[in-house]
């Protein structure tokens, strides 16, 4: 099952720690995040619970993080856990997906949403849009995921179906996120976001929706992580940068607006909106 959270804003460290300790509920095979530091996107992950963790995570003004229950690939093979990073793109992903990818070199169903999102143009800002929209619309399984990206390190994008909804917390300085409300920091503004969207939350506190289509959907799960404590000392510390480990895919959809991604638009206000179901 697993759990994804983040904000973006200005949180103080006790409060995301707080966040993150309720997702753990969540999964406790393993642990990961993402975060901003001097314009750069760096990432941690390792085996075993956050609440139990030597590594302690700065203030950041961008942060993503990841708990895992695992369902395929060992969490000791600390590649297997998230985020998944490559091509200058760093991913985390709550669902199981039966996706399979060509390049794909873990174990993880994950990462070939990562694969599959790299496998596009992603040069530009609208460009990771639709990126991402392809690949959301191609999935088979359930999914919530959190991207951040080098080339925009101010900024996250977020996606999830209809089934498996993330929820917003409003605070006066941070916008977060998170697989349940209850993760949420106390006395905060709550949203459920709509299935079928692209959501971008930025460091200057706007946000930003895209639609796309809603794929098909796997089945639930259920589980207990604490009947297994998984627990390695194999920790992942690093920075990554915008190198493409294979050629990206040919774009099928040339006319497709640079925007709004749709095919017959001629305003694009119509799909791109702040806060509103378009």
């Amino acid at each position: 099952m697993c759990g994804i959270c983040g904000y973006v804003g200005k949180m103080s460290q006790q409060q995301f720690h707080n966040m993150l300790c309720s997702n753990e509920t969540r999964g406790g095979h393993a642990w990961g995040a993402a975060w901003k530091e001097n314009n750069q996107i760096m990432y941690y992950k390792e085996p075993g619970r956050y609440a139990i963790s030597k590594f302690k995570l700065d203030e950041t003004d961008l942060m993503i993080a990841h708990t895992r229950w695992a369902t395929n690939g060992k969490p000791e093979q600390n590649e297997n856990n998230h985020p998944h990073v490559g091509g200058g793109i760093c991913l985390v992903h709550n669902g199981v997906v039966s996706n399979k990818h060509p390049k794909q070199k873990t174990e993880c169903d994950s990462e070939a949403i990562l694969k599959m999102i790299i496998s596009h143009d992603i040069s530009g800002y609208y460009k990771i849009i639709k990126a991402i929209k392809k690949t959301c619309e191609k999935i088979k399984g359930s999914f919530r995921i959190a991207v951040v990206s080098t080339k925009f390190p101010d900024r996250i994008f977020i996606a999830c179906d209809e089934a498996d909804p993330v929820y917003f917390g409003y605070g006066k300085d941070w916008i977060a996120f998170s697989s349940e409300e209850k993760d949420l920091p106390k006395r905060c503004t709550a949203t459920q976001a709509i299935g079928g969207r692209i959501y971008v939350i930025k460091t200057d506190m706007t946000m930003e929706m895209f639609k796309f289509k809603i794929p098909s959907f796997a089945s639930k799960w259920e589980y207990d992580w604490r009947k297994s404590n998984y627990h390695a000392p194999h920790a992942t510390y690093s920075h990554f940068g915008d190198d493409f480990d294979f050629p990206r895919q040919k774009e099928d959809d040339e006319n497709e607006c640079e925007q709004c991604l749709n095919t017959d638009c001629n305003s694009c206000d119509i799909f791109k909106q702040l806060f509103t179901d378009g």
